[in-house]
């Protein structure tokens, strides 16, 4: 069982903090991003919530959000 530690959780929202003031423009509505994550990293799925949340709708970006299983596909994502 994985368990959310204050640690993570704090972690986790600084990432995503840090990815919404990454510089995209308040008015620079339909921007596209691709976002992964590995879902056994704790704390990582912030981004899939967020998602289901309706954030990245909010702020005007077309987020693809990918979950990760295993290490190959993690470096077929890099390459793309």
């Amino acid at each position: 069982m994985v368990t959310l530690t204050r640690r993570n959780l704090i972690a986790s929202s600084a990432a995503l903090a840090a990815f919404a003031a990454s510089g995209i423009p308040a008015g620079a509505a339909g921007t596209a991003a691709r976002i992964g994550y590995n879902g056994d990293f704790w704390g990582a799925s912030v981004a899939g919530v967020a998602a289901d949340q309706g954030f990245y709708a909010k702020h005007g970006v077309d987020a693809d959000i990918k979950v990760f299983t295993n290490g190959p596909i993690q470096v077929q994502a890099l390459r793309a």
